[in-house]
């Protein structure tokens, strides 16, 4: 029973580091990026300033970070280190 206990709350650990590391590594790498970079405003006024914020989105986090971290995760799979 305590193996069970164990790995569900390992297979726990292990979905919410999948979810956090990425948006983590994300949003580190773009507001690192917006430092050097950031995003120009515009003088206009009009609907599509309304519509489309000039922020980063989640997703483009979110997706950086998938990009980052794949490696690693292929790396952690490929090697058996969940078993």
């Amino acid at each position: 029973m305590a193996k069970l206990i164990s790995g569900a709350i390992g297979t726990v650990f292990l979905i919410i580091i999948a979810v956090t590391l990425p948006v983590a590594v994300g949003l580190g790498l773009v507001k690192a990026y917006r430092h050097f970079f950031p995003i120009e405003q515009t003088d206009s006024v009009g609907i599509d300033d309304i519509i489309e914020p000039n922020t980063d989105s989640f997703f483009k986090v979110l997706i950086i970070g998938w990009i980052v971290c794949a490696p690693f995760y292929y790396w952690v799979y490929s090697a058996g280190l969940l078993n």
